[in-house]
């Protein structure tokens, strides 16, 4: 139908740079581009993945967003922490005003301020998880999966992954979706 305006998905990320889960993001985001999707992408800093974003079609606006970080559990970190998440709770909010999406997507457990916006407003989140934090203390593993229960539906790119979160939330597994990590490797010319 012409004329209409295209659903509109906010998606989140904790970071710019061009590394595995990054990779994995970009295409998130081509795909909901290529599927007519208005794809607005909000990271803390400016680095390599913002270009690649806007090349695929991307919006990119910078927004200051809490990440939970080892750093957060002493005195020093969790005041930056505290500070982050009242400045990122109003940016947030005005992007989230703005943007008037459809949906969140939320990529990796350790921005937790997405899903409580996203839910604010009554959008469906869906959260995309790629940590396995299995070493990890049964406490740190708990605070970490506790945003997951404001997701609609939650993405696990691995089985072990998946575990690691029903290890410490068994209702969240009936909401977790194992998606096997789609990166698309360059195409190699082969001569005979």
């Amino acid at each position: 139908v012409t004329g209409t305006t295209p659903r509109a998905v906010l998606m989140a990320h904790p970071g710019a740079e061009l590394y595995g889960s990054d990779r994995v993001f970009l295409e998130s985001v081509s795909g909901l581009v290529d599927d007519g999707w208005r794809v607005v992408v909000t990271v803390p800093a400016d680095g390599p993945l913002v270009t690649a974003l806007e090349e695929r079609g991307a919006e990119v606006v910078q927004c200051a967003s809490p990440v939970i970080r080892k750093s957060a559990l002493r005195p020093r970190g969790m005041l930056r922490f505290i500070g982050t998440s009242a400045r990122g709770f109003v940016a947030g909010s005005r992007l989230m005003a703005r943007v008037r999406p459809d949906a969140v997507y939320v990529n990796t457990m350790t921005i937790p301020l997405w899903q409580v916006l996203a839910r604010l407003r009554r959008i469906p989140v869906l959260s995309h998880v790629h940590e396995g934090e299995a070493s990890a203390s049964r406490l740190v593993r708990s605070v970490l999966a506790l945003p997951l229960f404001l997701s609609t539906a939650i993405v696990a790119n691995s089985r072990f992954s998946a575990e690691v979160i029903t290890d410490s939330f068994p209702s969240l597994g009936r909401r977790t979706q194992v998606v096997y990590n789609g990166v698309q490797g360059r195409s190699e010319e082969h001569t005979s």
